[in-house]
């Protein structure tokens, strides 16, 4: 499968304009050609890291992607059926930078969060 790297891409530069890999380097393709992204997180919240949770803790969250972020801050959850993109939710938004996130062998969710101070360890826990 073509995905286009690096010569396509849905990034953005700076200012807004998309980025033209192909264009730049004098390569042309069909489009038709580039397999699409199932997801696509553009601007970039500068994804740091994700799990696909089987947490039974979380019984709603089986088998979605748990992402962090540096830039924005936040947790998502990003559903996805069948291949098919289904939503994205924010959990958590302005809890520090997100550096890793695990899940424990007991199912357990942690955060590895960054702060200006220092960092710290956050463990989530389903409410009732």
């Amino acid at each position: 499968r073509n995905y286009g790297w690096p010569l396509y891409s849905l990034g953005l530069d700076y200012d807004g304009t998309p980025v033209e890999y192909g264009g730049d380097l004098g390569i042309t393709f069909e489009l038709s050609d580039i397999e699409q992204p199932v997801v696509d997180l553009t601007p970039s919240p500068a994804v740091s890291s994700f799990i696909i949770t089987t947490s039974e803790q979380f019984p709603e969250w089986e088998g979605d992607f748990l992402v962090g972020s540096l830039k924005a801050r936040s947790l998502f959850r990003i559903e996805i059926e069948n291949n098919q993109f289904v939503r994205r939710e924010t959990l958590f938004e302005g809890i520090g930078r997100i550096r890793d996130i695990e899940q424990g062998f007991n199912g357990d969710i942690y955060l590895l969060l960054e702060h200006g101070s220092g960092g710290r360890i956050v463990r989530l826990v389903p409410v009732d």
